[in-house]
């Protein structure tokens, strides 16, 4: 998925979906999609995973 410059992006899902939303450094948070078209989410850092390293190789 792409975002455009402001982070904003289009994702289309079934009623009642449940979205998680991640990113390292942050705590996770999970949204239920309803009758609303536009979820306004704000990760929180989370500070114990600040100083973790992930290493990822194929």
């Amino acid at each position: 998925m792409l975002t455009e410059k402001d982070g904003k992006y289009t994702i289309e899902v079934p009623k009642n979906s449940v979205l998680t939303f991640a990113c390292v450094g942050y705590y996770a948070k999970q949204a239920t999609v309803t009758e609303t078209t536009t979820l306004d989410i704000l990760l929180v850092q989370n500070p114990d995973e600040l100083n973790t390293i992930m290493t990822i190789a194929d």
